[in-house]
């Protein structure tokens, strides 16, 4: 998965600092106006006023033009970072794929060749090894997003390099989702990314997502089993930048409730000692609205 560069982070600070300059000009040209309508006395020069109504109008008008395409380049950038690892969650999820075509028949000679043996329980072993395998591709192509299965298939490839049990259970394959592909990438992957965080030096971390529906709505629980939340904690862990972990953290979860509230839904948390639960809740399209492919 794609990692912010120093590069990117000082795209972002400078973009965040042209912001703020420009915010300042603003106020400098508000400081200007008040000079010039409520005590004009101060300046009895008419060419200096005429001066300074000019370059109030000049710098205003440039200073909202530039916060403007600031906010939108680092839309812009942070749209980027997600594509990015829509990109190589995809590659992932491919590449495991033509591997297991590609080690399919080299299985069967296998079996076959346990069975001419004589080796029934062998084969038999061997057979369940395969179909494990085989499992951990089924159970995230079931969804009708590929953008969705690629995100499972990545973080499931994350959790197994760190020795973290990931439990997938897709029941539904999410065809009248409210979200774009991207938006509901982009939710999971924050939340997935915190029940990491919360299993850190944990040996029997697990991780659990699973999909569910009704007649009305989706269900999406992101649930794993290290320490619980703290109770004075739940009321802020949604706003943006709220954070335990250091600073320049804490947007994962107010980025998540944003991109749910957008589409009518809901987002839960129920930590317990035992296990802390992430749910989102979305409410299903109608047949004629538009599908976010």
């Amino acid at each position: 998965m794609r990692r912010l560069t120093s590069d990117s982070i000082n795209f972002r600070k400078l973009s965040l600092m042209a912001i703020l300059v420009n915010s300042a000009q603003i106020a400098s040209a508000l400081f200007i106006s008040g000079i010039l309508l409520f005590s004009p006395e101060l300046i009895n020069s008419v060419s200096m006023r005429v001066l300074l109504i000019s370059v109030l109008v000049v710098n205003a008008s440039g200073a909202i033009l530039d916060i403007r395409e600031a906010v939108r380049t680092r839309a812009l950038d942070e749209h980027n970072d997600m594509l990015e690892d829509s990109i190589d969650h995809l590659t992932l999820l491919n590449t495991e794929m033509r591997k297991q075509r590609h080690d399919f028949m080299n299985h069967l000679q296998v079996i076959y060749s346990l069975l001419e043996l004589n080796e029934p329980k062998e084969a038999i072993d061997y057979i369940e090894r395969v179909h494990t395998d085989l499992n951990k591709v089924s159970k995230i192509l079931k969804t009708s997003y590929p953008a969705v299965n690629a995100l499972i298939a990545a973080k499931s490839n994350d959790a197994e390099e760190a020795g973290i049990a990931f439990v997938v259970n897709v029941s539904t394959p999410l065809d009248r989702l409210p979200l774009t592909p991207y938006e509901i990438s982009r939710a999971l992957s924050n939340l997935i990314d915190n029940a990491f965080d919360a299993l850190v030096g944990q040996s029997d971390g697990l991780i659990r997502l699973s999909f569910e529906e009704n007649a009305s709505h989706y269900r999406m629980t992101v649930s794993n089993n290290g320490p619980a939340i703290d109770q004075d904690a739940l009321g802020r862990i949604f706003a943006a930048g709220y954070s335990t972990k250091g600073t320049e953290r804490g947007m994962g979860l107010s980025i998540v409730s944003e991109i749910v509230a957008s589409a009518g839904g809901q987002l839960f948390v129920d930590s317990q000692s035992a296990i802390t639960k992430f749910i989102i809740e979305l409410p299903k399209r109608t047949e004629n609205e538009p599908s976010g492919k």
